[in-house]
């Protein structure tokens, strides 16, 4: 990755040791869950790091979630 996105990943809070091949962040999740903060949390990363824009294809690579069952429709 660009330097700059590892800046940006990093302004955001993630570790910037990829040496376990990753970047992380760890942070308390409250009862109830703040989803939109998450969302936010990603969806920052996304646009300032990986320069991810409105109506950009992004191919997502989750090994442990559930298969979806629909299509994600973007609302709004």
């Amino acid at each position: 990755m660009p330097a700059s996105a590892i800046a940006a990943l990093a302004r955001l809070g993630f570790s910037t040791d990829d040496s376990e091949g990753n970047f992380r962040i760890g942070f308390e999740v409250k009862e109830p869950p703040d989803f939109n903060a998450v969302a936010d949390l990603i969806l920052q990363a996304l646009h300032d790091a990986f320069e991810a824009r409105a109506g950009a294809t992004l191919l997502i690579e989750a090994p442990l979630a559930p298969r979806p069952t629909g299509k994600c429709v973007p609302v709004g």
